[in-house]
């Protein structure tokens, strides 16, 4: 690989990212969502100091990153535009490094910015972006330790901020802590050859993860003092409820104040929508009065009555859990097309979205089939994937979709955006890899 191919596909591809931006930033606008508010009002309470009525649902990076722009929307949108340009030089630099070669990296790349959900993801007052970019940015620093030999402890407590700082913008980005451990203590010592020495992998492993510890358990403390609830966001029960709904009715006696308002909520939901599906973002307000309780004592009590209903009722709970994980993969797009100015633009990116989200679902569905493949022919064969990193970006992968299966039931399918371009950008080195393994081997005939 020429370096100077390297450098021209690499301002190439920051010219058209670019373009693309320019041309959606003067024909649409920031738009709010209901989940917005929760962001905008911790926001708000954390520049006035004044907690008083801070529920905990929300963690504090995105707000912190709201606050820092001066709840100017315009200017957020600027700097989720710039994560999302971020993004796609990262996945370049990640295919370029696997490849050598600079058009497959630029591809990668630019298929970021292409997918219209998550261009329009920028715009929108929402996590999803800044999760995204810190998912990627904490693969870009946990790479080096693959081959890096020599002490890297400040390298380390970086990887462990990035970490954290993802885990406090969407909670189920902790799962990338006992990864990534597991990650470093295999590469430390990989076939035998002690990258690090084994006095030192405590020290370096306390080095990630102490940084995201401290983060967690401060703001973990913090909700404590001003919610009386202690953990990252007192959103668990809610969300675990979500599940345990479609069952409701099974709940014990003791539960038979929240069980039969939430009965009476799910039906009026059920004849509006079709599912049971966010009943208690409806009924949680009655359920306060009903029980004299605070958001996070609800919480407790709808988890503690949701582990209670999977315990006694597996089956169930592992048949909505699937539901879940099947809607994971489905594809979503958060945008509002009636904001674009032009029509005809509009009418064109509607068109464009109904054939990408298809070929998005079908990535989706090559990954899953590359995927029990590879670990199929890894156990006959009793090898491991050619990359170390590319078995870590598989684990974040499927341990997201699982672990979101499991805590909730809803929105499923806006809850992959951080990890689609990822599932992008290994189906595509899946492809370049049977690509050049067919020249090989079609050079190798021609030789005999």
């Amino acid at each position: 690989m020429k370096a100077s191919a390297a450098r021209a596909a690499f301002f190439a591809l920051v010219l058209i990212c670019v373009l693309i931006r320019v041309v959606v930033h003067f024909n649409y606008m920031p738009v709010q969502y209901p989940d917005s508010s929760g962001y905008i009002n911790l926001a708000s309470q954390i520049r006035s100091l004044d907690f008083g009525n801070c529920d905990g649902s929300r963690t504090p990076i995105y707000p912190l990153m709201l606050l820092s722009f001066g709840l100017d929307y315009g200017l957020v949108w600027y700097a989720q535009m710039a994560m999302g340009i971020s993004i796609s030089l990262m996945l370049y630099w990640f295919a370029l490094n696997r490849t050598q070669s600079a058009i497959f990296a630029f591809l990668v790349g630019l298929s970021h910015s292409l997918s219209l959900n998550q261009l329009f993801a920028e715009a929108n007052i929402l996590s999803e972006t800044l999760s995204t970019f810190l998912l990627v940015c904490s693969l870009l620093l946990v790479a080096p330790a693959s081959h890096r030999t020599r002490h890297y402890l400040p390298h380390l407590a970086c990887t462990g901020i990035v970490v954290g700082l993802a885990g406090l913008t969407r909670p189920i980005l902790l799962l990338l802590a006992p990864l990534y451990c597991l990650f470093f203590a295999l590469q430390w010592s990989h076939q035998g050859r002690a990258i690090v020495p084994t006095t030192a992998r405590a020290s370096h492993l306390l080095s990630f993860a102490s940084p995201i510890i401290v983060m967690v358990l401060g703001w973990s403390v913090f909700n404590s003092v001003t919610t009386n609830y202690f953990g990252p966001t007192t959103l668990v029960g809610y969300n675990l409820s979500q599940h345990a709904g479609a069952f409701i009715e099974l709940a014990p006696d003791e539960y038979a104040e929240i069980r039969d308002l939430y009965l009476r909520y799910r039906q009026a939901q059920i004849a509006n929508t079709g599912s049971h599906s966010m009943t208690i973002w409806n009924a949680y307000p009655e359920m306060q009065k009903v029980t004299g309780t605070s958001f996070g004592d609800l919480s407790r009590r709808l988890t503690t009555l949701s582990v209670t209903l999977f315990v006694e009722h597996p089956t169930l709970y592992l048949k909505s859990a699937s539901r879940a994980w099947i809607e994971f993969w489905r594809v979503s797009n958060y945008w509002q097309l009636e904001q674009v100015k032009l029509p005809f633009l509009a009418r064109a990116l509607e068109s464009t979205w109904w054939i990408e989200k298809r070929l998005l679902v079908l990535v989706n569905l090559m990954f899953l089939s590359i995927t029990a493949y590879s670990l199929c022919r890894s156990l006959i064969r009793r090898q491991l994937f050619p990359s170390a990193l590319d078995v870590l970006v598989i684990a974040v992968v499927l341990s997201a979709s699982v672990v979101q299966a499991l805590t909730e039931y809803g929105e499923n399918a806006r809850y992959s955006i951080p990890i689609q371009s990822l599932v992008v950008y290994l189906v595509s080195l899946s492809a370049w890899s049977y690509i050049v393994k067919s020249r090989q081997l079609r050079r190798g005939s021609a030789s005999h």
